[in-house]
């Protein structure tokens, strides 16, 4: 059994070791030592990395209360090494890890909700909650009294605990083994069993904040950020904030407003240009229409239009007319519908001459296809080959 440095003291960060066993693990090396200070993936926290010898660690893995130690390539024969933490993400999830158990104590204190699971990513960790429903504000009740906790800098300390403690009303979980089980007390306001690494004062987690949250499977989960990454993650914010009021020519203070505004004025000119649309489809269709009164089969290029306004054009125009209609666009790349309401003709043939002229591609039904092409030039020609190779076809 591996001697486990990181349940005594977190803040262990080098330390020698011996090599009592190597193997292949996932096609890599992998040394299982005496006593480790890597952690390893569990309870929802991630795997410390770092360096055993000039080796960095790729992974970490509990097996039957073995440490083994994932290498990038294989170990020197010796049997005694040097061994590194990778301290910055090692405090990163301690920050992180702290911090959870702040904000699950404050939910339960604040909204009597308990907590169901959680876990500690490399760039959000999350908290599930038994709850069904939030508002923001009691999301920020919680904030503040997790905030207040880590702002009054209280010990956190690691305890073996014996029966009488499991008595304490202030255990939030009760553990499953109960020869003494590894618990970290906040003090004065949680307790709860616990084998990953902490930080020894609340103060050092620095600040906690709830992002969002969503609802999973009956509860809530909430993605939080604490420490470095709380910082990492408003310095973004601020920067973005400012690009915004550079755009918008406006303060912090009214940004909101600027951008509300802006939004308005927005769905006012999409509305008009959507009633602007209609009306140029309903001219292009009335013309269409009247066009096929004298030809079985209409060609015609409608500019700055997408597939999706060349379909819908086409869809509307077989529901009123038997004759077949050839519509392209030459919105940045050339555009193509065929279209007929004639479940007697293939189309298909034709349509592929037409996609290999503009150097596209495309597909559908025997009467409705479509497809795009880069060699917008070539259009008007290919649609017109393909108009009297239908009319052939009809003749």
């Amino acid at each position: 059994m591996t001697h486990k440095l990181y349940q005594q003291d977190s803040y262990i960060s080098s330390f020698s070791a011996d090599i009592l066993e190597r193997k292949i693990i996932n096609n890599q090396p992998a040394v299982l030592l005496d006593k480790t200070a890597f952690y390893p993936t569990s309870g929802g926290q991630m795997n410390d990395r770092g360096r055993i010898d000039d080796i960095n660690v790729l992974d970490v893995i509990i097996e039957d209360d073995n440490i083994w130690h994932v290498l990038e390539k294989e170990l020197t024969d010796k049997n005694r090494v040097e061994c590194n933490i990778d301290w910055p993400r090692r405090f990163d999830f301690m920050q992180q890890h702290t911090g959870f158990h702040i904000l699950a104590q404050s939910f339960l204190r604040t909204l009597s909700a308990e907590t169901v699971s959680s876990h500690l990513g490399e760039g959000m960790s999350t908290i599930d909650v038994n709850i069904d429903n939030i508002s923001w504000d009691a999301v920020e009740k919680v904030e503040t009294l997790s905030n207040s906790v880590i702002w009054e800098n209280r010990p956190v300390h690691i305890v073996w605990a014996d029966e009488k403690d499991l008595d304490n009303p202030m255990l939030r979980k009760v553990p499953e083994n109960h020869a003494k089980p590894r618990l970290i007390e906040i003090e004065n306001f949680d307790l709860d069993p616990c084998g990953g690494t902490h930080v020894s004062l609340t103060g050092q987690v620095g600040l906690v904040k709830i992002l969002s949250f969503e609802r999973i499977r009956g509860y809530l989960r909430f993605n939080f950020v604490a420490g470095e990454r709380a910082v990492s993650t408003f310095r973004k914010y601020f920067n973005d904030m400012q690009s915004l009021c550079k755009i918008m020519t406006t303060g912090p203070d009214e940004i909101v407003d600027s951008i509300y505004k802006l939004f308005v004025d927005y769905k006012s000119l999409f509305k008009q240009n959507q009633d602007l649309e209609k009306t140029i489809n309903d001219f292009y269709t009335k013309g269409l229409l009247e066009q096929a009164q004298e030809s079985s089969v209409i060609y015609s290029i409608i500019p700055n239009k997408n597939i999706d306004a060349l379909r819908k054009m086409a869809g509307a125009l077989v529901k009123q007319s038997s004759s077949v209609f050839l519509l392209g666009s030459n919105d940045e790349k050339a555009a193509v519908v065929f279209a007929s309401a004639r479940n007697d003709l293939n189309l298909k043939d034709i349509f592929t001459e037409t996609m290999d002229c503009i150097n596209g591609r495309g597909g559908g039904s025997p009467n409705f296809l479509q497809g795009g092409g880069t060699d917008v030039e070539k259009l008007d020609e290919a649609l017109i080959n393909a108009q009297k190779a239908i009319l052939d076809m009809i003749n």
